[in-house]
């Protein structure tokens, strides 16, 4: 309800739909097969985007286009949804291409 067709339109957003459950992965797999842009970000519902947050992931996508950007884990107030610890994060994800 909240992504209405006019926000969708204004803001090129298409929703996809399965007609059973296909967990967080299945959905993000066939979000990332139907993306149409240069870079697809994924974020999950405990992602609390600060302003200008995609300045940086952007400018290490355009060092090397291969690149996966993956950012730092900051604790985040649940009360107020801000940043806490001066935002230096207290853990970050990496990535293994063995999984």
């Amino acid at each position: 309800t909240v992504l209405d067709e006019h926000i969708q339109r204004k803001y090129r957003v298409k929703l996809i739909r399965h007609q059973s459950t296909v967990g967080l992965i299945g959905a993000k797999k066939d979000g990332g097969d139907a993306a149409k842009g240069d870079i697809v970000v994924f974020l999950d519902c405990h992602v609390a985007p600060q302003p200008g947050w995609h300045m940086p992931f952007l400018r290490l996508i355009g060092e090397n286009y291969r690149r996966i950007v993956v950012p730092v884990i900051t604790d985040l107030d649940v009360g107020t949804w801000k940043q806490r610890g001066g935002n230096h994060g207290q853990a970050k994800c990496y990535l293994t291409w063995d999984a």
